[in-house]
């Protein structure tokens, strides 16, 4: 967001929303994630978590915290990316 107000400001190639009549919100906070779109967290891969954090960027959340699940057989792992 670069102004608020009538001005109309040079944004050269960003794209601009009427956002009349509508509600802006930061991005929300997703403190416990395990998964989403199609992945989960204990895979411990880079594109993995890339998935799951575009998948939750589609519905609003920026930041998150990746959480574990329980996985059979001591599965568990630290994955350093």
């Amino acid at each position: 967001m670069l102004l608020l107000g009538n001005e109309k400001p040079d944004i050269g190639e960003a794209k601009s929303i009427d956002a009349k009549q509508k509600i802006i919100l930061p991005g929300f906070i997703d403190i416990h994630v395990n998964g989403g779109g199609g992945h989960l967290s204990v895979e411990g891969t880079p594109e993995a978590i890339e998935c799951i954090s575009k998948a939750h960027s589609k519905f609003g959340t920026t930041p998150m915290v990746i959480s574990t699940i329980s996985v059979p057989g001591g599965g568990l792992f630290i994955l350093q990316v």
